[in-house]
C-alpha cells in the first residue's frame, strides 16, 4: 500500500478552498440530493466522494473493485434528471436558464483504484479512451439537455 498523505492533503485543501471561496462569494453550499429532508431552494449536490465515470459494472470487468459507491457519472446525471422531474416538470427551462452547473473532478477515481488495486500503468493507459468517452458523453448530455451555463472541471 502507497502512502496517500500528499493526495489527502491536497484533496482536503482543495475542498476547504471551495467551501471558503463559495462562503466568501455569497453563493449558499448546495445540500446532497439523497438527503431527503433537505431544502433544494438554491440547488442540489449530486456529487459522491469515490464515484467514477465508468459504471460500477464496467470496472468490474476490469477487475477493479469500487468499495466505497457504486454512483458513478451515469447515476449522478440520472439522479439529476429526477431531480428535475419532481421539482420542475413543465418549466425547468425558465427555472434554470440563470443557473450554474458545475461538473467536476471526474474520471480520475478510475485510476486511483486502480493503482490502489496493483493495475500496471498499462493497464490504466488503456482505460483512458473509454474514460474521456464517458465523460464527453456526459457533458453532451447536460449540455443538450437544458444548461446555460456549465463549467467542466
Amino acid at each position: 500500500m502507497r502512502d496517500d498523505s500528499c493526495t489527502k492533503l491536497y484533496d482536503c485543501f482543495y475542498a476547504c478552498f471551495f467551501v471558503h471561496s463559495t462562503i466568501e462569494s455569497g453563493l449558499p453550499l448546495l445540500n446532497p440530493y439523497k438527503d431527503q429532508n433537505a431544502n433544494f431552494r438554491y440547488g442540489a449536490n449530486f456529487a459522491v466522494v469515490g464515484a467514477t465515470a465508468l459504471s460500477t459494472e464496467i470496472m468490474a470487468e476490469k477487475k477493479i473493485v469500487i468499495g466505497l459507491t457504486n454512483s458513478s457519472l451515469n447515476v449522478q446525471l440520472d439522479w439529476m434528471s429526477s431531480h428535475f422531474k419532481t421539482t420542475c416538470s413543465t418549466d425547468c427551462q425558465a427555472k434554470l436558464k440563470k443557473s450554474l452547473f458545475l461538473a467536476g473532478e471526474v474520471g480520475g477515481n478510475e485510476f486511483n483504484y486502480g493503482l490502489l488495486q496493483g493495475k500496471t500503468m498499462n493497464e490504466l493507459r488503456n482505460m483512458v479512451p473509454e474514460v474521456v468517452q464517458t465523460i464527453i458523453q456526459g457533458v453532451k448530455d447536460l449540455i443538450k439537455t437544458l444548461y446555460r451555463k456549465l463549467v467542466v472541471e
